[in-house]
């Protein structure tokens, strides 16, 4: 799950939390059903996360996961599904910020996606 799942360090979560504000999900909520491809990549800050498949979960991801991501780029269909739990913080990167990274060629986030 390398592509699906890629762990930042602090500093990269630090940096992208300066670009884009978080939300918090007041209510379980499912972000990304199983084989959908994802329309924003997700960077986990607090709370819980479930990674599920076929409606079982197969884990929770560790502070600073970005999830989706790989498969946002590429239009692919994420292999899994990711359900945000009650009073959780993530940030949703959507494809145009990607995008835009993609063109200046510079900042973090560029430097985490070229790595893809």
């Amino acid at each position: 799950m390398s592509k699906e799942i890629i762990t930042l360090s602090e500093e990269e979560v630090r940096t992208l939390t300066d670009l884009k504000s978080p939300l918090l999900f007041k209510n379980d909520f499912d972000l990304i059903y199983e084989s959908q491809v994802p329309n924003v990549g997700i960077l986990f800050l607090e709370g819980e996360l479930k990674i599920l498949r076929k409606r079982k979960i197969l884990s929770t991801p560790p502070l600073g996961s970005l999830i989706g991501l790989y498969h946002l780029m590429h239009n692919t269909p994420l292999p899994m599904g990711v359900k945000v739990c009650k009073n959780t913080s993530v940030i949703m990167i959507e494809k145009s910020t990607i995008l835009e990274a993609l063109a200046q060629k510079s900042g973090t986030l560029y430097q985490i996606i070229s790595n893809l």
